[in-house]
């Protein structure tokens, strides 16, 4: 990707994919946009970069290694510890919903997600994941951040799931460490943003998926 604008600073570029970091004026949101695209790349087998001058525009490069042309189903990691009955479940697509309001996050997140096989539905914040979520739906599992834009946030969203819907896999991502906190003593299962390794939440929510289906 190639702009003709003014460029970004070298402080900037520099600092660029870090979590959190923006040059917006204080008291407006910071996403992980660059962030999770670097993830996104690295856990790919690929990287990412970018080269600006304060006159020549920004160029943005995202490498991937080139398709060897098998199936998502095929690339899906192996999951030797599982028994016959959960690999038989590993091996379907798992129909997730993301609530997310950072749209550049959010796309970053669904494609590491459909990579392992998910059908991935988004929501843009916690009020329209709300609304989808009520019976019957078909989602298997969920995926929140925490701050998000309306009447709900995602705690709120989480702390209905666990008197409504308790058997419903979620889990929650946040950047903050007191938000982590406070989510895992009420009993959900939280990641702190970025995520590194997609393959442990993957296996996480199969697992769960595979638990509540037998359960129910």
């Amino acid at each position: 990707m190639k702009d003709s604008g003014v460029g970004i600073d070298a402080a900037t570029v520099e600092r660029a994919f870090e979590p959190f970091f923006t040059t917006k004026p204080p008291g407006q949101s910071a996403g992980l946009g660059l962030s999770q695209v670097r993830s996104f790349c690295e856990l790919s087998g690929g990287h990412c970069s970018i080269g600006a001058s304060a006159e020549g525009g920004t160029v943005v490069s995202l490498f991937l290694p080139r398709a060897q042309g098998a199936g998502v189903d095929e690339q899906l990691p192996r999951r030797d510890s599982l028994s016959a009955d959960e690999s038989d479940e590993s091996a379907t697509g798992i129909r997730l919903l993301l609530v997310e309001d950072d749209v550049m996050v959010a796309d970053a997140q669904a494609a590491m997600f459909s990579t392992f096989g998910y059908e991935v539905t988004h929501a843009a914040n916690a009020d329209e994941a709300f609304r989808l979520l009520h019976p019957p739906h078909h989602f298997q599992a969920v995926i929140s951040d925490v701050q998000m834009p309306g009447k709900l946030n995602g705690i709120d969203l989480a702390e209905h799931l666990q008197s409504h819907q308790p058997d419903l896999p979620l889990v929650m991502l946040t950047g903050f460490v007191d938000q982590a906190e406070r989510l895992r003593r009420s009993g959900v299962t939280t990641f702190l943003k970025p995520i590194v390794d997609v393959s442990i939440l993957d296996e996480l929510i199969r697992r769960r998926v595979v638990t509540s289906t037998t359960a129910g």
